[in-house]
C-alpha cells in the first residue's frame, strides 16, 4: 500500500528541494574544507588597516620607484616630467586604485573572479592582466636579482662595474636564487607577508632619509640635483612622450591594471576605507619615488655621470659614484640593502597575485599553483636573465629585458588599468558587498 502523503504533489516537491539544499550545504562545507586544507590564511584579512596600508605600500614601492621612477627622470629631464608624473598620479592613478581595491574587497575573488562577476565575456579580460602581471614579474626577478648581488657585493666594498658583471653569469645566478627566496612568504601566508613588509618598509624609508641627509651635507652634487629635479621649461610640459611616460610610471608605480591591488584588496575588512587607504598608499609610493630621486642623483652629478644612462642607472652609475665618496662603504651597503628589501617585497606580491590567478582557474590546489607559477616564471624570465649575461639575448638591438620594460612598463599597463576600471564599475552593481 502507497505511503499516504498529507499534502500530495506539493509534499513530494518540498522533500525534493529539502534534499537538493541539503545536498548542496554539504557540497559547500565540502568545498569548503579542501579550498581551508589547502590554503591556510588564504581568505584570511588582513590583521589591521595598518597592516594593509603597510602591506600594500610596501609591495608598491619596490623597483618601479627606486630603479624604474629615478632612470626616467633622468631620461625625460627631471622637473617636468616630475610635474606630469604627480598630476598623473593623482587625476588618473589614485581614482582607479581605489576601483581595484572596493572591487577586490566586494568580490574576494582575486583577479579572475572580479572580472568574471562583470559578465560572461569580462572575465577574458582577467587572463589579460593576469599575462601582463606575469611579464612584469618574469624581468623584475631579474632586477631584483641585481639588487641582491651589489647587496653582497656591497659588504665587500668592493662593487664589480656593471659591464664586468653582465658579462658573467651572475645575473642568471641571482634570478634564480631570488625566484626561490620569494615562494617563502606565500607557503606561509598572509601573515609572513604582513611581517616582511613590517621589516621592509620600514627599513627603506630610515635608509633613504638616513643618506638624503648624508647627501645634503657632504655631496657636492646637491645643488645640481635639486635644480635638475625642480627646474623645468613650459616646453616639456607640452611634450605628449614626457606625459605618456609620467602616466604609464604612475600606473606602474602604484600598482594599477596589474591585479595587484584586486589580490591584496580581497584581504581588505569590509570597514575600512579605501579611499583612505589608497591615499595614504600613493602618498607613500610618491615620497618613496622622489626620495629616491634626491638621494640617487647627488652622487650621480658630483661623480659627472650622465643623468640620462637609461635603465642601467643605478647599477652602472651609482657604484662607481659612491666609491668616490668619504663613507661610501656605509652609504653603499645601506643603499643596497635597502633596494633588494623593496624589490623583494614587491616580488612577494607579484608571486602572490600571479599564484592567487592560477588557483582561481579551479584547476588545482594552491600549494600545486605556487609550484606552476615558479616553474612558468623560470621559463619566462630565463630570456631577461641571460640577456645580462654573455649570452646577450636581444629582440634586435635591444636586450630582451629592456624590450619586455619598454612594453609593458607604459603601454599595456596603461591599457590594461582604464579597461579594466570599466568593466570592474561594472562589475560593482552585480555583487553585494562584503559581510
Amino acid at each position: 500500500m502507497e505511503q499516504f502523503r498529507p499534502f500530495g504533489r506539493l509534499g513530494e516537491v518540498t522533500e525534493t528541494n529539502a534534499e537538493n539544499q541539503a545536498e548542496q550545504s554539504f557540497r559547500t562545507s565540502e568545498e569548503a574544507r579542501h579550498e581551508n586544507a589547502n590554503v591556510g590564511s588564504y581568505h584570511r584579512v588582513w590583521k589591521s588597516d595598518t597592516a594593509f596600508i603597510v602591506s600594500t605600500a610596501a609591495a608598491a614601492i619596490g623597483l618601479g620607484n627606486l630603479w624604474r621612477f629615478p632612470y626616467l627622470l633622468g631620461e625625460q629631464g627631471g622637473g617636468a616630467f616630475l610635474i606630469a608624473y604627480l598630476v598623473c598620479l593623482l587625476v588618473v592613478a589614485l581614482p582607479i586604485a581605489v576601483i581595484e581595491l572596493a572591487a577586490g574587497r566586494r568580490t574576494r575573488s582575486g583577479v579572475l573572479g572580479a572580472f568574471r562577476v562583470a559578465g560572461p565575456r569580462s572575465r577574458y579580460f582577467g587572463y589579460i592582466v593576469l599575462f601582463l602581471i606575469f611579464l612584469i614579474t618574469s624581468y623584475y626577478l631579474v632586477l631584483t636579482g641585481w639588487t641582491f648581488s651589489y647587496a653582497l657585493d656591497s659588504f665587500d666594498g668592493d662593487f664589480q662595474p656593471f659591464d664586468a658583471y653582465q658579462q658573467g653569469w651572475g645575473s642568471l645566478v641571482a634570478f634564480l636564487l631570488v625566484l626561490v627566496f620569494a615562494c617563502i612568504p606565500l607557503f606561509l601566508g598572509v601573515g609572513a607577508i604582513e611581517k616582511v613588509a613590517f621589516v621592509t618598509a620600514p627599513t627603506l624609508l630610515v635608509v633613504l632619509a638616513g643618506i638624503g641627509v648624508y647627501a645634503y651635507l657632504e655631496s657636492d652634487g646637491w645643488g645640481q640635483s635639486v635644480e635638475f629635479l625642480t627646474g623645468f621649461e613650459g616646453a616639456d610640459l607640452m611634450d605628449a612622450s614626457v606625459w605618456y611616460k609620467a602616466l604609464g610610471q604612475s600606473f606602474y608605480s602604484l600598482m594599477i591594471g596589474q591585479g595587484y591591488l584586486l589580490t591584496y584588496g580581497r584581504h581588505v575588512a569590509a570597514g575600512t576605507n579605501l579611499p583612505r587607504a589608497a591615499g595614504v598608499i600613493a602618498f607613500v609610493n610618491a615620497g618613496a619615488g622622489i626620495s629616491a630621486g634626491f638621494v640617487l642623483f647627488p652622487f650621480v652629478f658630483a661623480s659627472g655621470a650622465d643623468p640620462a644612462q637609461g635603465p642601467e642607472l643605478i647599477f652602472a652609475v651609482l657604484p662607481n659614484a659612491i666609491s668616490e665618496i668619504p663613507f661610501g662603504y656605509v652609504v653603499g651597503v645601506s643603499l643596497f640593502i635597502a633596494f633588494f628589501l623593496a624589490a623583494f617585497t614587491s616580488c612577494v606580491a607579484s608571486l602572490k597575485t600571479i599564484v592567487d590567478g592560477i588557483f582561481g582557474m579551479r584547476i588545482c590546489s594552491y600549494r600545486r599553483a605556487m609550484l606552476i607559477a615558479v616553474g612558468a616564471l623560470l621559463f619566462a624570465g630565463l630570456p631577461s636573465a641571460l640577456s645580462y649575461t654573455g649570452l646577450e639575448l636581444s629582440i634586435g638591438s635591444e636586450a630582451v629585458l629592456d624590450r619586455v620594460d619598454n612594453l609593458t612598463g607604459s603601454a599595456l599597463v596603461i591599457f590594461a588599468g582604464i579597461i579594466g576600471a570599466g568593466l570592474l564599475i561594472k562589475a560593482g552593481r552585480h555583487r553585494r558587498p562584503p559581510s
